[in-house]
């Protein structure tokens, strides 16, 4: 299942998420989240688990709760965006 979730989200958004999560707050573009939430949660579920198994000295209750926090964010801003774009259509 990773290899296939890695064919659909670049290393780059992989960074930017990694960043956001990890270290508190860097931004993600809209085109990353997009990437992201179209692989789905079981994906970015993945990604998260093999990045805090590589972070030793990260607390990872907080970083569990970051993650969660990251993906309603993402899926909250992808349909916003949706909404709005779909106002624009005849």
């Amino acid at each position: 299942m990773t290899n296939e979730c890695n064919k659909h989200v670049s290393i780059e958004c992989a960074r930017q998420v990694g960043a956001n999560i990890f270290e508190g707050g860097a931004s993600v573009t809209n085109a990353c989240f997009h990437e992201l939430v179209s692989v789905g949660k079981i994906c970015h579920d993945l990604f998260f688990n093999s990045s805090i198994s590589s972070k030793p000295n990260v607390n990872k209750s907080k970083a569990l709760a970051k993650n969660a926090q990251v993906w309603s964010l993402y899926v909250l801003q992808l349909q916003f965006l949706s909404h709005l774009l779909s106002q624009f259509q005849p």
